[in-house]
C-alpha cells in the first residue's frame, strides 16, 4: 500500500459510515445505498469498500455480491424470446458460472452496480486517482476474502468504465481480467440557450420538430401525472405489470428487480427521484423515473403497456418527458 493509505471493507452503508465525497455521483449517495438495500433483491447482498489517506476519506469502492444459486436469478440470459441458439448459450454461461459443485454458494462479485449502467462501482477524490492502481488489488483482494466466507467466487466483475481513458486498465489486464463492450450510454449535452422544451423544439430541422409534435401529440387525452410514494403504492399492482413488460425485453437478467426497488428510491431519494407516469381512465399505462441531482438529470427505469405503445409512441415520449 502506498505511505498513509489503508482500506475498509463493510457489509453494509450503515456499518461503513455516511460520509458523502465531494462531486460524486448521485449513485454514491449513502441514501441511494439504504434505498438498494431495504429493496432486497433475492440473493443480493452488497459490500463497500473504503479508501482513507491519513484517516481522511480519499474513496469508494462498491461492490454487489450475487448469489447465482438463488432461484429467482435463474439463468443469466434471458433466451426465450431469441430462439434455441441463445438458450444453448445461455445453459452453457450459466453452468460455467454455477460450477460443478452443487453442495456450495457460488457468487457473482461485481465492482459496480447492476441496476444503471455507467462507472458507479469506483469513486475517488481527483487527487488520490493515481494511486488507486497501486491499491485496487488489495481491495479486490479483501472483498474476495469477504466473499469466500460465504462460498465459492466464480466470476468478478468490474463493471463499466472508460477503458482507454482510466488509470485502471493496466491493472486489470495484469490482473487477468478480460475486457469486453457492452451497449453505449447515451448521453445529450444540454445547449445553455434551452431554456424551455419549444427552445430545443426550434433548434430542430423542420423534419424532425414536426416528426416531434406530430409524437407528441398522440398523447393528446392523457394525463401526466407526478407521483409520490403514496400514489406509487396506490397503483403498484399496475406499475408492477408495466415495469416487468419491460424487463422481460432484456436479453441479459441477473437481477430481476420489481416495483418495491421504485418505491424504496422514491422513500429515501424524494425530491432526487423522480416519478412520472400517463394514466388512461384513470389507470397507468407507462411511466417513467430518473434521478435529478446536482444539474444533471439521469434517465432510471421505465414501464409500460407494449399493446398501446404503437398507437401512444410512450417510449420516444419518455425521452421527451425526460
Amino acid at each position: 500500500m502506498p505511505q498513509g493509505y489503508s482500506i475498509g471493507i463493510f457489509n453494509s452503508i450503515d456499518e461503513s459510515g455516511s460520509e458523502v465525497l465531494p462531486d460524486a455521483s448521485v449513485f454514491f449517495n449513502p441514501e441511494y445505498f439504504k434505498a438498494l438495500e431495504s429493496a432486497q433483491f433475492g440473493g443480493f447482498s452488497f459490500l463497500y469498500g473504503k479508501v482513507y489517506k491519513d484517516t481522511k476519506l480519499a474513496g469508494i469502492i462498491y461492490f454487489q455480491l450475487i448469489d447465482l444459486s438463488f432461484v429467482k436469478i435463474g439463468s443469466v440470459i434471458h433466451a426465450e424470446p431469441y430462439g434455441k441458439f441463445m438458450k444453448l448459450v445461455s445453459e452453457k454461461i450459466t453452468r460455467s458460472l454455477l460450477g460443478n459443485k452443487g453442495d456450495k454458494k457460488h457468487f457473482l462479485l461485481v465492482n459496480g452496480n447492476m441496476c444503471v449502467s455507467g462507472n458507479f462501482g469506483i469513486y475517488m477524490l481527483d487527487e488520490h486517482k493515481s494511486f488507486l492502481p497501486d491499491i485496487y488489488d488489495k481491495i479486490l483482494e479483501a472483498a474476495e476474502a469477504t466473499v469466500s466466507k460465504f462460498g465459492e467466487l466464480s466470476v468478478t466483475i468490474v463493471k463499466d468504465f472508460h477503458f482507454n481513458a482510466d488509470v485502471l486498465n493496466k491493472k486489470l489486464s495484469s490482473l487477468n481480467f478480460i475486457r469486453f463492450v457492452m451497449d453505449p450510454v447515451m448521453v445529450l449535452d444540454m445547449d445553455p440557450f434551452w431554456k424551455t422544451f419549444d427552445d430545443y423544439l426550434s433548434s430542430l430541422t423542420s423534419k424532425y420538430r414536426l416528426r416531434t409534435v406530430n409524437v407528441m401529440e398522440r398523447l393528446a387525452g392523457m394525463e401526466l401525472r407526478i407521483l409520490d410514494v403514496n400514489d406509487m403504492e396506490l397503483h403498484k399492482d399496475r406499475l408492477e405489470l408495466l415495469y416487468h413488460a419491460v424487463v422481460n425485453k432484456s436479453p441479459i437478467r441477473i437481477i430481476q428487480p420489481d416495483i418495491g426497488y421504485l418505491i424504496q428510491l422514491k422513500k429515501y431519494m424524494k425530491d432526487v427521484f423522480i416519478v412520472k407516469s400517463w394514466f388512461k381512465d384513470n389507470e397507468p399505462v407507462a411511466f417513467f423515473t430518473a434521478f435529478n441531482f446536482k444539474g444533471l438529470t439521469e434517465a432510471h427505469h421505465i414501464g409500460m403497456d407494449y399493446h398501446l405503445n404503437k398507437e401512444y409512441s410512450f417510449y420516444q415520449n419518455i425521452l421527451y418527458g425526460l
